[in-house]
């Protein structure tokens, strides 16, 4: 006996509620299950949205002070004492070469550029200086200015001495730390007057993380 067409119904109207509900249940399942999306910051570490943020070890360094005490040395010379005697004496703190690991070596040429002038000496016209190196190739590959390129720099914008040196790691029994190595060049006789190497630890150095 066939049942009746109000039991078909029922039974037809029972199944499509039963797998609605099935669907509903795997859909929650699935979204509970499903990992967050991981990004990767420009550090090389991982982000986990909802779990504390970027971790990140990257640190900035403050190396004003190495820069300070390098200007500190010069003006202490006796060549440095015999320029300021000397008329028309015009000296350009040339950059030092760009760094992508936390250092800005623009803060350090400013600071050795205000030191030596708040002591009396002579610079070369930054916005004159500024116009000339953009005409000029004075980056080698891997950052740091070319010697030759600095010396047209400073005769073009009427100096009479360069003082520019690099920045760079250096390790020893104290552990890693920074070099700062600078020269100063008469640019008429292209002869070096004088010579100075300072190092601070990364420790000391180090400023914030971020």
């Amino acid at each position: 006996m066939f049942p009746s067409c109000l039991q078909c119904k029922t039974v037809l109207l029972g199944t499509l509620m039963l797998s609605l509900t099935g669907l509903t249940a795997c859909s929650q399942l699935t979204g509970q299950q499903a990992p967050a999306p991981v990004t990767t910051s420009h550090t090389g570490h991982q982000t986990q949205p909802g779990g504390g943020g970027e971790r990140t070890d990257q640190v900035s360094y403050d190396l004003r002070p190495l820069a300070v005490r390098m200007a500190d040395a010069l003006l202490a010379s006796p060549v440095s004492r015999a320029l300021k005697k000397t008329p028309g004496t015009v000296m350009l703190v040339a950059p030092l070469a760009e760094r992508d690991d936390g250092i800005d070596t623009l803060a350090l040429t400013e600071a050795m550029a205000s030191r030596l002038a708040a002591n009396g000496v002579h610079l070369a016209d930054a916005e004159q200086v500024a116009a000339i190196r953009q005409q000029l190739e004075y980056r080698s590959a891997d950052g740091s200015p070319v010697t030759a390129a600095l010396v047209r720099l400073g005769k073009q914008s009427g100096a009479t001495h360069l003082f520019y040196g690099q920045l760079s790691p250096a390790s020893g029994q104290s552990g890693s730390r920074f070099r700062l190595d600078m020269s100063l060049m008469e640019l008429k006789s292209g002869e070096l007057l004088w010579h100075k190497q300072l190092t601070m630890t990364r420790q000391q150095a180090r400023k914030t993380h971020r």
